[in-house]
């Protein structure tokens, strides 16, 4: 996977998404804890070193990974829908590696960059109440989008908006 040619400095910008890229395949055909650090060192084609300078363990991989991919700015959004269908499209478009997340029991580790981007979002539509709100949000988005996920994303992302407005707007009057 390593470009030949590159010099040290070019090497080592690249040693991190060469890392991640290879355990990311080696994951289709293999649990992660199936997977060594060998095994990524190789398929990455960069030293035992270089990993071990950027890295604690593959967890780290992953958990770096899904934090650089996952806990983006959506852009503050007056209107509710827009932002949720802002989140469920940057979703839908890593669908391979939340299937990939999902087969290999780490979707956990989703929970940290979902409850940052519900705070996000509750501060950018001005919605805050309280202490608890995000939590409740972040717990309810993590079950819908596992769901989507366990169904292979059957859904388009704009279908999946008008099902999170619906589910959000439950099911009987609460007093």
């Amino acid at each position: 996977m390593r470009r030949k040619g590159c010099n040290w400095l070019m090497r080592k910008h690249y040693t991190k998404p060469y890392i991640e890229e290879a355990l990311l395949v080696l994951l289709k055909d293999h649990n992660l804890d199936s997977i060594s650090v060998s095994d990524v060192v190789k398929k990455a084609g960069v030293s035992r070193a270089s990993f071990y300078r950027n890295y604690l363990d593959l967890k780290q991989v992953i958990n770096e990974y899904v934090e650089r991919i996952f806990n983006k700015q959506y852009g503050a959004s007056s209107n509710m829908k827009d932002s949720i269908y802002q989140i469920l499209l940057h979703y839908y478009q890593h669908r391979d590696v939340l299937i990939l997340l999902e087969k290999n029991d780490l979707l956990d580790m989703m929970n940290d960059v979902l409850f940052q981007t519900t705070m996000n979002e509750i501060n950018a539509l001005n919605v805050f109440n309280n202490k608890y709100q995000p939590y409740f949000f972040a717990g309810a988005a993590a079950g819908f989008i596992r769901g989507w996920i366990k169904n292979g994303f059957d859904e388009k992302p704009e279908v999946m908006v008008e099902l999170f407005v619906k589910s959000l707007s439950g099911y009987k009057e609460v007093e």
